[in-house]
């Protein structure tokens, strides 16, 4: 195979690439809608690693909201997600049957709750 043969065929291979696959968007956030997923939280669910309870997110949803639509664009805008966010504890969730069986277990992450708000707002 020549260089020119596997070039265009290299070329053929990305756009297909291309074609099939969407690039991804990301919808406007805005500190209003930020404010508004915060406090719509649900208070029962649970805390991550940062210890910072939807509680307390729902309450100071309204002070909490610029910073926090500041730092969501900073990391979309310099494509970093925050590592913190990544990290979470790995809890067995019972599926039924035999609870001495471990495949009768599926592991649960309890991620940061902020991290599932900046989630909520990526679009594919």
């Amino acid at each position: 195979m020549g260089n020119v043969e596997m070039v265009n065929n290299v070329n053929i291979y990305l756009s297909n690439i291309q074609n099939n696959f969407p690039a991804f968007r990301f919808s406007n956030i805005s500190v209003e809608n930020d404010a508004l997923s915060l406090k719509n939280l649900k208070v029962t669910k649970s805390t991550g690693l940062d210890k910072i309870s939807a509680k307390v997110l729902k309450i100071g949803s309204s002070v909490i909201a610029p910073s926090l639509t500041f730092i969501f664009h900073l990391s979309l805008s310099s494509g970093t997600f925050i590592d913190d966010w990544k990290n979470a504890p790995v809890c067995p969730v019972y599926k039924g049957n035999d609870r001495r069986d471990m495949g009768n277990y599926r592991p649960t992450s309890i991620l940061p709750i902020i991290s599932k708000v900046f989630d909520s707002f990526i679009t594919i």
